[in-house]
Protein backbone atom coordinates (compact mmCIF):
# COMPACT_ATOMS: atom_id res chain seq x y z
CA UNK A 1 0.00 0.00 0.00
CA UNK A 2 1.47 3.23 -0.76
CA UNK A 3 1.48 6.34 1.28
CA UNK A 4 -1.89 8.01 2.12
CA UNK A 5 -2.62 11.93 1.90
CA UNK A 6 -5.83 13.57 3.01
CA UNK A 7 -7.77 16.31 0.70
CA UNK A 8 -10.79 17.75 1.27
CA UNK A 9 -13.15 17.28 -1.69
CA UNK A 10 -14.27 20.38 -3.45
CA UNK A 11 -17.44 19.02 -5.91
CA UNK A 12 -19.23 15.96 -7.02
CA UNK A 13 -20.97 15.42 -10.31
CA UNK A 14 -22.64 12.03 -10.63
CA UNK A 15 -22.26 10.64 -14.08
CA UNK A 16 -23.10 7.42 -15.93
CA UNK A 17 -21.49 4.53 -17.45
CA UNK A 18 -22.78 1.86 -19.48
CA UNK A 19 -21.31 -1.87 -18.07
CA UNK A 20 -19.64 -4.33 -19.82
CA UNK A 21 -23.70 -5.83 -19.74
CA UNK A 22 -24.93 -2.48 -21.15
CA UNK A 23 -26.91 -1.36 -18.19
CA UNK A 24 -26.50 1.89 -17.08
CA UNK A 25 -24.11 2.48 -14.10
CA UNK A 26 -23.88 5.09 -11.85
CA UNK A 27 -20.61 6.96 -10.70
CA UNK A 28 -19.06 10.66 -9.15
CA UNK A 29 -16.42 12.68 -9.99
CA UNK A 30 -14.99 13.66 -6.88
CA UNK A 31 -13.21 16.95 -7.77
CA UNK A 32 -9.93 17.05 -5.52
CA UNK A 33 -7.06 20.43 -4.99
CA UNK A 34 -3.47 18.98 -4.79
CA UNK A 35 -0.47 20.69 -2.79
CA UNK A 36 -0.16 23.04 -5.81
CA UNK A 37 -4.15 24.21 -6.10
CA UNK A 38 -4.75 22.41 -9.31
CA UNK A 39 -7.61 20.57 -9.34
CA UNK A 40 -8.24 17.29 -10.96
CA UNK A 41 -11.24 14.08 -10.60
CA UNK A 42 -11.36 10.83 -9.30
CA UNK A 43 -14.13 8.40 -10.46
CA UNK A 44 -15.90 6.85 -7.40
CA UNK A 45 -18.64 4.25 -6.79
CA UNK A 46 -19.40 6.36 -3.58
CA UNK A 47 -20.70 9.54 -3.14
CA UNK A 48 -19.02 12.14 -0.93
CA UNK A 49 -20.11 15.38 -0.23
CA UNK A 50 -17.98 18.81 -0.59
CA UNK A 51 -16.02 19.43 2.45
CA UNK A 52 -15.62 15.41 3.21
CA UNK A 53 -12.28 14.43 3.60
CA UNK A 54 -10.63 11.50 1.55
CA UNK A 55 -7.40 9.95 1.39
CA UNK A 56 -5.55 9.40 -1.21
CA UNK A 57 -2.95 6.41 -2.35
CA UNK A 58 -0.86 6.02 -5.17
CA UNK A 59 -0.44 2.82 -6.96
CA UNK A 60 1.27 0.59 -9.72
CA UNK A 61 -1.19 0.20 -13.17
CA UNK A 62 -0.62 -3.12 -14.81
CA UNK A 63 1.16 -1.10 -17.49
CA UNK A 64 3.60 0.24 -14.37
CA UNK A 65 2.47 3.58 -14.43
CA UNK A 66 1.42 5.12 -11.64
CA UNK A 67 -1.94 6.57 -10.25
CA UNK A 68 -4.11 7.80 -7.75
CA UNK A 69 -6.88 6.35 -5.80
CA UNK A 70 -9.08 7.06 -3.52
CA UNK A 71 -7.70 4.86 -0.09
CA UNK A 72 -10.79 1.91 1.15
Amino acid sequence: MGSLNEHPVLSVAPTTFRGDDGQPREMFKVYIADATGAVGCIYSRRAYQPGDIVQLEAYAKSDGKFAVRIAP
